[in-house]
């Protein structure tokens, strides 16, 4: 800063004049800058630089001396005017104090400066280069600061002092740290320079994490562990390499032309005859092995043979270019001689390229492949938003800020629950908010963690006063179903999320857009209060029915008298209007006047004088020149009076002044004969009739259309300006946008809303570049990063969206629900090529998100580290009996040993039903022997069509005796699923389509999921009143305990204590077992699934029956 500028300068001006009275050459001096004021031999002297001039002094020398020889005066050059200095001073209590300082500069510094828009860019270098610019004194040298000193201050802070602002400094471990940065100036308080090797350094993690300790710690965990980034990087390589195995035995068909096809979506390619024979061939023996699908059958024209098949670099180093512009995907058609036939794939018809190659795609792949690479490649490097998060992942302890408090929850926030959170929800949402990094929510079923997130986003908003908060929140999950799920429910100061990328879905599977949702929600909302408000003021009636008389003008090419009539209407509505003292302006009033005298009718109805030859001739013998007008110029003017009174024709003032004048002179002067010539003119245009077609004659010129925007505009804007009436014309233009034009209203949500929802691969999309106003998925940011059922996710993917975090990850999930799925064939590989141990194969099992809960517990035991892992331990989705169940068998029980999940409702009434032969349970098991039809295989997965026939009677049972209640049938198995459906058609709940069996809608109420069947997988995050679960497996007689492939052998999926877990947990009110109960009675039940045999014991006890 230049020391003019420092607000610590003395308000009192000192000016000094130059002896001999000369003016002062200004260009010599700089203006702000320090000066130095010099007494000597009586003489006083300014200097700045190599300048120095004599000065004598204004006011009493012996002042000036005085201040002088106390020697501890800054002076500053003021200004300058004609032959005087204006300087002013600022005092300091003794000499510089020469001193190396390094300033701490934090991450909570940088985002207050970029919070009061300081700073353009919050960030550390940003935050630098301010804290230089305002506090380091200019022209020095070294770096020079000023210090506040107060009497009696403590030896631990300092308090420096810029320009404006002000900052605390504390000394922490031999450390000078940024406490605090306000405007506000103490009093009291001397001022001491500081002056030496004066330096703003980044204290920031990122800073810190650049220290070599910290590196030598990383480098350890990865020695001892295998390196979870490494081995996630090699899974990822050899997963991709896998997948090209079809790709590289079809090869690449090389094509030299291309031309449009006979069809509209075909294009036919001129190959080599033997060539194209040959991958011909080799596509049809690729599709009987099912070995196409990998590339869901589709192939790429490409202008060059892809890196993966010209065997000129290693496999794991292919399919990571950027994938630039749509790619032209088709399906094989024929072949004819040298001709090859593609269909483009979808509606999009940009020709191939000229020549190139025909392949398979790997389309898919590779851009799930190359947004893995890259997040990865970010994290590992450092070069994410949140540079400890590598460290955090190889489970080794970093630095951290101390995060902004949440005193309490928001009443916002509080308005998200149904009633009162429960302690755990308030401690989910206080250590997700206040966590310096990643935080995780474990949310067993029915524990309301989807609340949680919403009221967390509540709070995140509210805390971001002043700083930008648009785009600033991202939602993510692993599909589509799961983002669908939370963002339908966010809503942040009255915005709604916007999911970008794939379809929403309401329940029954229709599309949904949730704009045009929260639309008509809000609309609804409106609506009902609106239209009280307005039938009590009789202005908007008014202003209604003007709005639709002058539409109804604009668009419906009225007749004569149709328009006569509307005009009549529009005239009387703006007479009402009036008595409100709601009236046009004198230019727009005139204008309306004059259109509705061009509209004039007689008694009967029809214009006036239109056809009159009579009148037409007077108006024609108008003289418009002196040599015409000298003849008989004042006689016609004249006879056009006369008529224009007897017929009592409208004319406007100014034209009956002019014929009176002109009917009196005999000679008129040029303009009075200019204004005749247009008077006659105007007078033809109206009297001559319009021979112009019907159609073309009612259409409403272009002014009238303006003059009616003016009348509608001046209106509202006198309504718009009413305290008492203008809310509720914003109010009504807002409803009929919300029910007309909800793009309007989307283009604004999208463009403010604080939160966006995609998948974790959909959130390095392009249209998430394109929102976040970014070129490339690297440099997208978000402040927050909350990933739902993060346990399900494969870490590869869910690092897609942690890589985008600056502030805080927040993973809400469940390992004890489906856990991320690992390819058996890509971990035997890996396992064989790379020599896994143990652990690293362990690492592979484990999701990121139970990874990450078991790091940051064990980070929690550490003296000073902070509280980021809360389970939720009160359920509200089921009955308590069942709730107990589900918690001790799945939670609490060796080897899991985690906290009891409580019930959340002191009751449980609002459970009860009525489903026939259930009444009063909430549990049963429908006993099916083997001797009934054991169970089999079908296209590789088991069935037993003999349960799927009872559990199809069974649902049809309830929901005609129950309609009111939902039913969830699950099952192990894909093939049950299909024999389950086929049995629901002959019940009538499913029927056959196009597509396959499909549930059958009924006309029922589509916002609510009534009837879904299918596997565990896709039942997480779902519920049903009533849920019937299908065993398939029949009881092959006991098995040894101690045999643990016996008991797998035995008993299959159902060893999975997590997919168990999700499907004893979807039901509220019954749950219903179907299936062999010799298969939790048998030698072997307990060791091999001890859910079983306690669900068949609680079954026969009294809260459950046995059939």
């Amino acid at each position: 800063m230049k020391l003019g500028k420092f607000n610590g300068l003395s308000k009192q001006i000192v000016r000094l004049i130059d002896p001999g009275g000369k003016f002062i050459e200004k260009k010599d001096w700089k203006i702000g800058e320090e000066v130095t004021l010099i007494e000597d031999s009586g003489g006083f002297y300014l200097q700045q630089g190599n300048v120095i001039k004599s000065v004598k002094p204004d006011e009493a020398r012996q002042n000036l001396s005085l201040k002088i020889g106390r020697g501890h005066l800054l002076w500053s050059l003021t200004s300058i005017r004609k032959n005087q200095f204006f300087v002013r001073s600022v005092e300091v209590s003794d000499s510089p104090t020469i001193i190396d300082l390094d300033i701490g500069l934090s991450d909570k510094i940088a985002r207050q400066l970029y919070g009061s828009s300081q700073i353009k860019e919050d960030s550390i270098d940003a935050a630098r280069r301010w804290f230089e610019d305002e506090f380091f004194l200019e022209g020095r040298g070294q770096p020079c600061m000023f210090v506040s000193s107060y009497a009696g201050g403590r030896t631990d802070t300092l308090e420096i002092r810029g320009r404006e602002w002000i900052a605390s400094l504390n000394e922490i471990d031999n450390y000078w740290q940024m406490s605090g940065l306000t405007r506000t100036r103490r009093s009291g308080a001397g001022l001491r320079l500081l002056q030496g090797e004066l330096r703003f350094v980044d204290i920031s993690v990122a800073g810190q994490l650049s220290n070599p300790v910290h590196r030598h710690a990383l480098e350890e965990a990865i020695r001892s562990q295998g390196g979870y980034m490494t081995l996630w990087e090699q899974y990822s390589n050899m997963e991709w390499a896998l997948s090209l195995n079809a790709a590289r035995e079809l090869g690449a068909l090389r094509f030299k032309l291309v031309e449009k096809g006979s069809e509209p979506d075909e294009w036919e390619f001129l190959v080599e005859p033997a060539s194209g024979r040959d991958f011909s061939k080799k596509l049809d023996e690729l599709k009987k092995k099912g070995a196409h699908s990998s590339g869901n059958g589709l192939l790429e024209v490409m202008p060059n043979i892809p890196d993966w098949l010209d065997g000129s670099m290693n496999i794991e180093d292919t399919g990571l270019a950027e994938d630039k512009g749509k790619p032209w995907l088709c399906e094989w058609v024929k072949m004819d001689n040298e001709i090859v036939t593609l269909r483009i794939e979808a509606q999009w018809h940009k020709k191939p390229c000229g020549k190139g190659v025909i392949c398979m795609s790997m389309h898919g792949y590779r851009k799930i492949r190359e947004r893995r690479h890259q997040a990865v490649t970010n994290i590992r490097q450092r070069n994410n938003p949140m540079p400890q998060l590598h460290y955090l992942l190889e489970g080794v302890t970093t630095p951290f800020e101390q995060p902004k408090k949440l005193r309490k929850l928001s009443p916002a926030a509080r308005k998200t629950f149904k009633g009162e959170p429960t302690p755990k929800q308030r401690q989910a949402i206080k250590v997700a908010f206040e966590t310096p990094d990643v935080a995780i929510i474990i949310g067993p079923p029915g524990t309301g963690k989807t609340q949680v997130i919403t009221a967390l986003q509540k709070e995140l908003a509210l805390s971001m006063k002043g700083m930008p908060i648009q785009h600033q929140v991202l939602l993510s999950s692993f599909q589509h179903d799961a983002v669908d799920n939370v963002t339908a429910r966010t809503r942040v100061f009255g915005l709604p999320a916007i999911k970008v990328g794939g379809k929403n879905r309401k329940a029954g599977g229709q599309a949904s857009d949730p704009i045009e949702d929260w639309c008509k929600e809000k609309s609804e909302i409106l609506s009902v209060s609106l239209k009280e408000k307005i039938d009590r003021e009789p202005v908007f009636t008014t202003l209604k029915s003007l709005k639709k008389e002058m539409t109804t003008l604009r668009v419906t090419r009225p007749d004569y008298k149709e328009k006569q009539a509307l005009l009549s209407r529009i005239k009387r509505c703006l007479e009402e209007l009036s008595a409100f003292q709601i009236r046009l302006s004198p230019k727009v009033e005139h204008a309306w006047q004059a259109f509705l005298n061009e509209h004039h009718t007689d008694s009967n109805g029809e214009q006036a004088c239109l056809g009159n030859e009579r009148l037409i001739k007077r108006v024609r013998a108008l003289r418009t020149t002196p040599t015409a007008f000298g003849d008989d110029g004042p006689e016609q003017c004249l006879r056009l009076l006369d008529w224009v009174q007897l017929e009592k024709l409208t004319m406007d003032r100014s034209e009956l002044d002019l014929l009176n004048h002109c009917s009196r002179e005999v000679s008129v002067c040029q303009a009075r004969l200019q204004g005749l010539g247009k008077l006659k003119a105007a007078m033809l245009d109206r009297l001559i009739p319009d021979y112009r077609p019907r159609h073309i004659r009612m259409v409403l010129p272009d002014k009238a259309c303006e003059l009616l925007d003016d009348i509608q505009e001046e209106i509202e804007q006198q309504i718009k300006s009413s305290r008492s009436l203008g809310y509720l014309l914003i109010l009504d233009a807002y409803l009929t946008t919300l029910n007309s034009s909800p793009s309007v209203i989307k283009k604004a949500a999208l463009e403010y809303t604080s939160v966006l929802g995609a998948t974790c691969q959909g959130a390095a999309s392009n249209r998430i570049t394109d929102l976040k106003q970014v070129e490339h998925q690297s440099s997208i940011s978000f402040d927050t990063v909350v990933v739902d059922e993060a346990a399900r996710a494969n870490p590869l993917d869910l690092m897609v969206p942690m890589a985008m975090a600056k502030r805080r990850i927040v993973l809400v999930g469940d390992h004890r629900q489906l856990p991320h799925i690992v390819g058996p064939e890509v971990e035997d590989e890996l396992v064989e090529k790379f020599e896994l141990e143990i652990t690293q194969q362990e690492m592979l099992k484990v999701s990121l998100f139970q990874r990450m809960m078991e790091i940051l517990k064990e980070m929690e035991k550490n003296p000073g580290q902070p509280k980021r892992v809360v389970m939720l331990d009160k359920q509200f989705r089921m009955h308590s009996a069942l709730g107990r169940f589900v918690s001790r068998l799945f939670y609490e029980r060796v080897p899991y040993n985690l906290p009891e999940v409580k019930p959340g409702f002191d009751n449980d009434d609002r459970f009860a039903h009525k489903v026939p032969g259930y009444e009063g349970k909430v549990c049963g098991w429908i006993d099916m022997p083997g001797r009934e039809g054991e169970h089999h295989r079908r296209n590789g997965s088991l069935v037993r069509d003999v349960e799927a026939r009872r559990i199809a009677r069974e649902a049809r049972i309830i929901m005609e005796a129950c309609p009111d209640l939902s039913v969830g049938v699950i099952t192990f198995y894909r093939a049950q699923v299909d024999s389950i459906m086929e049995a629901m058609v002959k019940e009538g709940l499913t029927e056959k389509g196009p597509d396959g069996i499909r549930i059958k809608l009924n006309g029922e109420d589509h916002t609510r999921e009534r009837l879904r069947v299918g596997t565990v997988d896709a039942f997480q995050g779902k519920e049903f009143d009533v849920v019937l679960l299908s065993l398939v497996r029949t009881s092959k007689g006991p098995v040894d305990e101690t045999d643990d492939d016996a008991l797998t052998k035995a008993y299959g999926f159902l060893r999975l204590d997590n997919r168990l877990n999700v499907a004893m947990s979807r039901q509220q009110r019954l749950l219903i077992l179907v299936g062999d109960a010799a298969m939790a009675t048998a030698q072997g039940a307990e060791a091999a699934v001890a859910a079983l045999p306690a669900f068949y014991q609680m079954c026969g006890g009294n809260d459950g029956t046995i059939q």
